[in-house]
């Protein structure tokens, strides 16, 4: 536990309000509160304006790259070789058995997968968690303008 007191706020990069994406973004943090039993903090603000939205770019990015060697063998882009060569050596606290590296991906492989889809057809939980959810929380109705 990092003993964190003070409530993480999520920035998102600027979406129009009433745009799907923004709704989605919405949705998430929705159902969030509801695993959480507390209301996340969340806004939208402009890339440009805010650095820190440049850095998880950045980070996506490289999860990208490193998406696309895993899954599909595409040679990493010689910026990312560089970027990860630095930030997968990086320790916060220096080296030590338990502590893990600073940047880590992860991925599910095609057979995790598969055996998640298997057992979901056994036993279906998500689509009804989803079901439940859409109830609960219908899309709102969108106003025309005249």
């Amino acid at each position: 536990m990092r003993k964190i007191k003070e409530q993480i706020q999520y920035i998102y990069d600027w979406e129009d309000i009433g745009s799907p994406e923004r709704f989605e973004i919405d949705e998430v943090m929705g159902q969030s509160e509801e695993q959480l039993g507390e209301k996340p903090q969340h806004d939208y603000r402009e890339r440009k304006k805010i650095s820190s939205l440049q850095c998880a770019d950045f980070m996506a990015w490289l999860s990208f790259q490193l998406g696309n060697d895993n899954f599909y063998q595409v040679p990493l882009n010689p910026l990312a070789v560089e970027a990860l060569k630095d930030l997968e050596n990086y320790y916060p606290a220096g080296k030590c058995p338990r502590f893990k590296k600073w940047f880590q991906v992860r991925t599910i492989q095609r057979a995790e997968l598969g055996r998640w889809a298997s057992e979901e057809a056994k036993n279906p939980q998500t689509i009804e968690r989803f079901a439940d959810w859409r109830r609960r929380h219908p899309k709102p109705v969108k106003v025309k303008r005249r």
